[in-house]
């Protein structure tokens, strides 16, 4: 059974609210076995320890995180989707669900989550999924802008580098030089 606390408050037009509150956010020994990469015991503990009904989006997320390290993806995707319905904000959720989605192949899916992973944060990783499920598609363009971004964000992811690099010619070199910051020869990659 999971602790409740009682919250009393007092809203605008004076009525006093009473509002449960479940604290129990986490489990300390669940925790612990994921931040030592022991997936697959996190996994066991929570399947016996933790019921479905106490587990709180960042448990969820954890535990997708587990089951996609363990290569298990539809069960990773189930569990980011449970902890998106809790919160359609979750950027963490719709990341991890992106990413399960790139890796079942399902490209139309991956770009919807990704896209709203987005909307809510920039980060390298978000425009890498969407970047990676353009280019799945054939969508070079957008793949293109996506990796631009992730460039300007971090210069130094190198698949991103390695893939802007295609663009031909003496585009292609001043993209590599303005993201990279290198100083490299127009004439060695501009052939």
């Amino acid at each position: 059974m999971r602790p409740l606390n009682l919250l009393l408050f007092v809203n605008t037009a004076g009525l006093l609210i009473v509002t449960l509150v479940n604290t129990s956010l986490s489990d300390a020994a669940f925790d612990n076995l994921i931040a030592q990469k022991k997936y697959a015991e996190a996994v066991e503990y929570a399947d016996e320890k933790i019921v479905p009904a106490d587990r709180d989006g960042a448990t969820w997320i954890k535990l997708g995180e587990a089951y996609q390290a363990l290569g298990m993806n539809e069960k990773a995707l189930a569990c980011f989707l449970v902890s998106w319905r809790m919160n359609q904000n979750d950027y963490d959720a719709l990341l991890g669900a992106a990413r399960a989605y790139n890796r079942m192949a399902q490209y139309d899916n991956a770009v919807t989550m990704s896209k709203k992973a987005l909307d809510i944060r920039f980060t390298a990783e978000a425009g890498w999924e969407y970047a990676s499920a353009c280019i799945a598609l054939g969508r070079p363009a957008e793949a293109k802008k996506a990796m631009e971004k992730v460039l300007q964000t971090d210069s130094s992811n190198t698949i991103a580098v390695r893939e802007l690099s295609n663009i031909p010619g003496r585009r292609r070199y001043l993209y590599l030089k303005y993201y990279t910051g290198a100083n490299l020869r127009e004439k060695r990659l501009s052939g």
